[in-house]
């Protein structure tokens, strides 16, 4: 029942939190399928392990993230600070813009935090080719408002790819 509540808590949050051009960027449809996929992204992070994600070389750059998989030339957080991240993605069928449905530790609340043009939205930029290693890259902004742990749930269009924790001072 309590999550139940909870859900209906989120998806009210974030249907009234997107404007209508958001919407149609994010999801291509109606806003049930908002709200499913709200609803999974939620539903994943009862299984994330909310310790920082580690680090790997790849070529000549630090990276945090998953080896052969998802990483962004590592950079520390700092709330309230938009700074600029590198992903980059290993594998195939890696299309699609850029979406991360961050969520602070304790709380379950989706927020956005790729900016773009001064303001925070939920997707980003198409891949572009490989560099450091990696088959693909997408240079970023990203803004998290508040300090504490964040998991990153990154997705290439409507595949989800993994999640990224990080600390943010």
């Amino acid at each position: 029942m309590k999550k139940n509540f909870i859900f209906l808590i989120l998806i009210g949050i974030l249907i009234m939190g997107c404007s209508n051009e958001d919407t149609k960027v994010n999801a291509n449809g109606s806003n049930e399928e908002i709200e499913n996929k709200i609803i999974n992204d939620v539903k994943r992070m009862n299984s994330v392990n909310w310790e920082p994600t580690g680090t790997f070389k790849s070529e000549e750059y630090v990276m945090r993230g998953i080896p052969n998989e998802i990483g962004f030339i590592d950079e520390t957080f700092t709330a309230g600070v938009t700074k600029k991240y590198m992903w980059h993605f290993w594998g195939e069928s890696l299309e699609g813009n850029l979406r991360i449905v961050a969520v602070k530790e304790g709380e379950l609340r989706p927020t956005p935090v790729l900016v773009k043009d001064e303001e925070q939205v939920w997707t980003y930029n198409k891949p572009l080719a490989g560099i450091n290693g990696a088959d693909i890259h997408i240079p970023s902004n990203m803004k998290i408002p508040e300090s504490g742990k964040w998991a990153l749930l990154v997705y290439l269009g409507e595949k989800y790819i993994n999640t990224i924790v990080v600390e943010v001072e």
